[in-house]
C-alpha cells in the first residue's frame, strides 16, 4: 500500500454520505480497499460521484491548506459551467477571471502551472503535440497569466479560459498527473469533452506516474469503455444498483486482474467488450459473427430496447475463455448466459440454442 494511503482507513460510514447509506446500507462497516489508481465502474445513480466527494471531503476535512493542495477534484459539471465562466459582455477583468478560473470545477491546475515552469514546460510540450496549440506564460500587471495560441502564429493570444472544454479537460488532467505537488487525484467523468485517443494517452501517463511516484493516486469515474484500462494492479470497484430492490444492491471491489484465473484480460477485455461492465445481464456469444448476427435478430424481433434494459452480448472465443469470463461476471454479481448458433450455409438459415445458462 503507498504510504501516503496508510494515513488514511476508510469505511462506507465514514463517508457521511446518505445516498451511500441508503442504497448499500448492508456494507456500511466494510472497509474500502482502494490500490494506486481506482476506476469507479456502475450505472446512473448506483452512487459512484457519492463516494468521489466523500473522499474528497475526508482527504481534505480539517480545512488544512495542505490537503487541499496535495488532493485536487475535477467535478463533472466542469464543462457545462465553465462555458459560463464569461458572458459575450462583461466588465470583469482578467486578473478577476483568472481568480475565478482557478476556483472552478476543474480545481487549482491554473496556479500549479504558474509556480512550476518545469510543469508549466511538460505539460505544454503535449498541448503542442495533441492540439497544435502553445501556453503562453506572460505578465498583466505584475501578475503571471496563461494565454494560448495556435503554434506558429504571430498573432495575440487568447486567454486559456474562453478555449473549449475538452483541452481545459485534458490541461487539467495532465497538470495533476505530472505535478509532483498534487498526490491524491479526483476525476468525475475523465471521458467528459474528451475522444478516446486523448483518454488513452492520459491513462498512460498515469500508470507511468503511478509507477514512478508510489504515493500517488487517482479515483476515476468512467462511464464509458474507452475510460477503463485494465492493469494487474489497479482496483475496479463496481457499484451495483437494483433499481426495483435495494437489498440486492451491492459494492464490489476487484483487483484481480494479476491472478492466474483473470490474466490476459488486459488483452482480451478491449473497449468494444468492456462495454459489458456497465450491464446487469451478460450473453456470452462465441465470435464476432454470432455477436453481429444475434444483435441484428434482437432488433428485428422487435426487443429494440434490450439495451436499455441492461443486457449485453459479449463475444469470446472457445470453452476456457467462457469460463474465465463467466467466473469474472459472477465475481461482479451479474446474471450470466451462454449461447451457441450453428450456422446453416446451404439452407441459409440458422437457430440459436442455449447451450448453457448460468444465473
Amino acid at each position: 500500500m503507498p504510504k501516503y494511503l496508510m494515513q488514511l482507513t476508510m469505511k462506507l460510514a465514514d463517508l457521511s454520505n446518505p445516498q451511500l447509506s441508503r442504497l448499500y446500507a448492508s456494507q456500511l462497516q466494510e472497509e474500502l480497499i482502494y490500490s494506486s489508481v481506482n476506476f469507479f465502474i456502475g450505472k446512473n445513480g448506483s452512487g459512484k460521484t457519492q463516494m468521489l466527494e466523500g473522499i474528497y471531503t475526508k482527504l481534505t476535512q480539517g480545512n488544512s491548506d495542505a490537503n487541499k493542495k496535495t488532493t485536487q477534484r475535477i467535478t463533472a459539471t466542469r464543462l457545462q459551467r465553465i462555458t459560463q465562466q464569461r458572458p459575450a459582455v462583461s466588465q470583469e477583468s482578467d486578473t478577476q477571471l483568472d481568480q475565478r478560473m482557478s476556483q472552478s470545477d476543474f480545481g487549482d491546475f491554473y496556479l500549479l502551472l504558474q509556480e512550476d515552469r518545469i510543469l508549466f514546460e511538460e505539460v505544454n510540450h503535449w498541448i503542442k503535440k495533441y492540439f497544435g496549440r502553445e501556453l503562453i506564460l506572460s505578465q498583466d500587471a505584475g501578475n503571471d497569466r496563461i494565454n494560448i495560441r495556435e503554434v506558429g502564429e504571430d498573432g495575440a493570444p487568447f486567454p486559456i479560459q474562453s478555449d473549449g472544454g475538452g483541452v481545459k479537460n485534458f490541461i487539467a488532467i495532465l497538470t495533476y498527473t505530472l505535478s509532483k505537488k498534487v498526490k491524491t487525484v479526483l476525476i468525475d467523468e475523465i471521458e467528459e469533452g474528451t475522444n478516446p485517443q486523448i483518454i488513452d494517452f492520459l491513462l498512460s501517463q498515469i500508470e507511468r506516474v503511478t509507477q514512478q511516484f508510489p504515493d500517488k493516486q487517482f479515483f476515476i469515474v468512467a462511464h464509458a469503455p474507452s475510460a477503463i484500462r485494465i492493469k494487474a494492479e489497479w482496483t475496479y470497484v463496481f457499484f451495483n444498483r437494483d433499481y426495483q430492490n435495494k437489498t440486492n444492491n451491492k459494492i464490489i471491489f476487484f483487483s484481480k486482474f494479476g491472478n492466474d484465473k483473470y490474466r490476459g484480460f488486459h488483452l482480451d477485455l478491449d473497449a468494444f467488450r468492456r462495454e459489458a461492465f456497465f450491464s446487469d445481464r451478460i450473453i456470452l456469444v462465441e465470435g464476432f459473427i454470432d455477436y453481429y448476427i444475434l444483435n441484428a435478430l434482437t432488433q428485428q424481433l422487435g426487443y429494440k430496447g434490450y439495451t436499455l434494459s441492461h443486457t449485453s452480448y459479449l463475444p469470446f472465443w472457445g470453452v476456457k475463455m467462457m469460463e474465465r469470463y463467466y467466473g469474472f461476471f459472477k465475481e461482479m454479481v451479474r446474471r450470466s448466459y451462454v449461447l451457441r448458433m450453428v450456422v446453416r450455409h446451404r439452407n441459409q438459415h440458422f437457430k440459436v440454442s442455449q447451450a448453457n445458462q448460468k444465473n
